[in-house]
């Protein structure tokens, strides 16, 4: 056990507090020697100390300044020591005025100075003011401010080389944990604002509860923040103090030098954590996910173009297609997102696609000597002798082109050139094909005519002349009103049902997708608004509806559709088919039968009834059709086998179903409910966007964006 004298400088009374708190801690930790009154009764303090100072570890003095002596009639009195405060503890030598109070030692600088080289002392003060006035000499011995609990806690732990139970933390862990609180809280604020996060706490808990859950994540992560900033401002501060040696100026302030440096630090935090604002957790809004996730499909569409003016099937990679150009435009021209696209986007999208259109295109003669002559300012010198004779678009003529030159494409005066002057190479007759599933396809698809359809009466529903000048608009009405000639030419007889190409021998061949989309083309070009029909072919128009919504009532099951009626086997209706036929019976501007209505009244319950698996469903839980159903026997046609989306056309279906008048009170209330947990599921259908061809953000666009009610819409900015 080490060995300690204990002695104070200066006002010993004010010390009294401070000595016998110290002498308690250090109970059973060291022994405080005391001096035998007797042996020092005819000696002095001096001669005590230099018999036992080698004795003792250290010689701890508390220094304390005498207060300024009292003026009376009587002559001035010297400040008697007081040591531990007990009983008779305080005896005054009159030789040395030196005082030996139980164990302590009231000790002068001279004594200080004198003791030998050997000897370790520390110092003691109380707040900087106190070692600010350290008479000289006080300075050499290593010194602790005991009016902090840092100091008084480090002035322990040398005495008795082991912490003494300190009432806080050591510096370094009380920093490590300020660190790790201010670290945790950014840590959580990181990962609340990512969209993943944000997505699937949407997707998966209570919409009534994410605004509980949003803002009880905002406090956590403030709460983390200032908690852990105040520490290490406090700590900071401390140091700064000490190093620029700042505390006398502080101290002269009003309040002192706690109370402000407190303000400071508090202060400075909130500023912290009002600059951090910008890290917390976002607001977890349903709508503001959804036209998050809008966007970004919008974003993927836009850049999926090319300087040609088509729109790839994959937004990082492949060829331009007719059906996903439809698709797209058609998805962002019904969006609000729509100033994604620019205008000239939109026309070189069209562009593209009436040079995809399937025609006959012969070379005329001695043309090839022209071309050659004529694109030599744009194309590598080549052999164009080797181009074939015959095209079916005008577009792989222009792939032919490029590839005859060692170009992918061909620079766009050379592309003009062509065009302009296509009649003098070619002779061109036309057909009633439509378009392909890639340009170099001679047989054109019902569904691809009607997605080119639907993009362009979207377009003519722009406000204006965003888009269409005056002419260009009615130009746009003849292309919708060719495309519509075209499809209901693919009407097998007596039927009503839409073949997927051009031969309709067989009423085998109809299919539910072909049917839905003629149907949907019909429905929107019929509105009055944008005068595509005159009222007489209108008329028409309508018969072609009746007849297609007979053929879907007739082939209807209890819950659905199947891509193939004549199937025979159990296959099941697929959701997504059926609910884009829902979506579309919706926009048909016209009287329906009682019997249809009856028919499709009763899918639609059927659907809510099951609705509430629509909250678990995965999302790449889509149907395509069997490989039989492609084969359009006798013929060698195959058609595609397409993907059918439930996600985006379930959506669409229930913001139908929310306000249909075919149903009751409590079953629309039902579909508004499915909706919104749909709604909240908007980011697990934006994972599968990105990861899908670009048909998955169009018709996710669709869903979420186009018009309810019937096809007689108001014109959209």
């Amino acid at each position: 056990m080490r060995k300690i004298i204990l002695a104070c400088a200066g006002d010993a009374a004010t010390l009294q507090g401070r000595l016998r708190q110290l002498r308690t801690e250090l109970v059973g930790h060291a022994e405080v020697m005391k001096p035998d009154p007797k042996a020092t009764a005819s000696g002095t303090v001096k001669e005590w100390l230099q018999q036992n100072v080698d004795k003792a570890d250290f010689v701890v003095v508390f220094y304390g300044p005498a207060p300024a002596p009292s003026v009376s009639a009587s002559t001035t009195q010297p400040v008697s020591a007081a040591a531990s405060g007990e009983a008779q503890e305080a005896r005054t030598t009159s030789d040395d005025h030196h005082v030996v109070a139980a164990d302590v030692l009231a000790l002068t600088t001279e004594q200080l100075a004198a003791l030998p080289g050997d000897a370790t002392v520390l110092v003691a003060v109380s707040g900087s003011a106190d070692r600010e006035r350290l008479p000289g000499g006080f300075e050499n011995f290593r010194g602790f401010d005991v009016s902090s609990r840092d100091g008084h806690d480090a002035l322990l732990c040398t005495l008795v080389h082991e912490p003494v139970t300190p009432t806080r933390l050591p510096l370094k862990q009380d920093a490590a944990a300020a660190v790790g609180k201010v670290v945790l809280g950014h840590v959580a604020s990181l990962i609340g604002s990512f969209d993943k996060t944000r997505d699937t706490l949407v997707a998966n808990v209570d919409e009534r509860l994410v605004p509980f859950i949003h803002y009880g994540m905002v406090v956590v992560v403030v709460v983390l923040l200032f908690t852990g900033y105040v520490v290490l401002l406090r700590l900071a501060l401390d140091s700064l103090r000490s190093v620029l040696n700042i505390e006398t100026d502080i101290a002269r302030l009003p309040g002192g030098r706690t109370l402000w440096q407190r303000a400071v630090v508090v202060i400075a935090a909130v500023v912290i954590v009002f600059v951090s604002a910008r890290f917390l957790p976002k607001p977890l809004h349903v709508d503001t996910l959804v036209e998050k996730h809008l966007r970004e499909w919008a974003q993927q569409l836009e850049k999926s173009t090319v300087e040609a003016g088509g729109f790839r099937a994959h937004r990082t990679k492949g060829e331009t297609q007719v059906w996903t150009t439809g698709q797209a435009l058609a998805g962002l021209l019904s969006s609000s997102q729509a100033a994604m696209i620019s205008a000239d986007q939109v026309r070189q999208a069209f562009g593209f696609i009436e040079r995809t259109r399937i025609a006959n295109f012969e070379l005329k003669p001695k043309a090839k000597d022209k071309l050659s002559v004529q694109l030599a300012p744009y194309v590598k010198q080549t052999d164009f002798s080797k181009l074939p004779l015959r095209f079916p678009t005008f577009s792989l003529i222009l792939g032919a082109t490029a590839r005859l030159g060692g170009q992918t494409e061909l620079p766009i005066q050379a592309r003009e050139l062509l065009e302009q002057k296509k009649d003098e190479f070619f002779t061109i007759t036309p057909s009633a094909e439509g378009w392909g599933y890639f340009e170099q396809f001679d047989w054109g698809v019902t569904e691809i005519a009607a997605w080119v359809g639907i993009a362009e009466i979207q377009s003519l529903h722009v406000e204006g002349s965003a888009i269409w000048s005056a002419d260009d608009r009615n130009e746009v009405k003849r292309r919708v009103r060719e495309i519509i000639q075209l499809l209901t030419a693919r009407e097998t007889p007596r039927e009503g049902g839409y073949s997927p190409i051009s031969d309709i021998s067989d009423p085998s061949f109809a299919r539910t997708y072909s049917t839905v989309m003629a149907l949907w083309v019909m429905a929107e070009a019929a509105s009055p608004e944008l005068g595509i029909f005159e009222k007489a072919n209108l008329r028409a128009l309508e018969k072609k509806m009746r007849n297609a919504v007979r053929w879907l009532e007739r082939h209807a099951l209890a819950d659905g559709w199947k891509v193939n009626p004549a199937n025979p086997t159990d296959e099941k209706p697929f959701l997504g088919l059926t609910a884009q036929t829902l979506c579309v019976l919706a926009r048909v501007p016209i009287q329906m039968e009682k019997k249809s209505r009856d028919q499709f009244a009763g899918i639609k319950r059927s659907l809510l009834r099951s609705a509430s698996d629509l909250s678990k469903r995965p999302m790449n839980d889509n149907a395509r059709p069997h490989d039989s159903d492609r084969y359009l026997y006798p013929t060698q046609r195959v058609t595609e086998g397409s993907t059918f989306l439930w996600y985006p056309w379930s959506v669409y279906l229930m913001r139908l179903l929310s306000s249909d008048t075919d149903l009751s009170e409590s079953e629309r209330e039902s579909a508004a409910n499915v909706l919104k947990r749909l709604r909240a599921r908007v980011g697990e259908f934006g994972t599968l966007v990105e990861s899908e061809y670009n048909y998955a953000a169009a018709e996710g666009l669709i869903g979420f964006s186009w018009p309810s009610g019937s096809g007689n819409t108001s014109s959209r900015k």
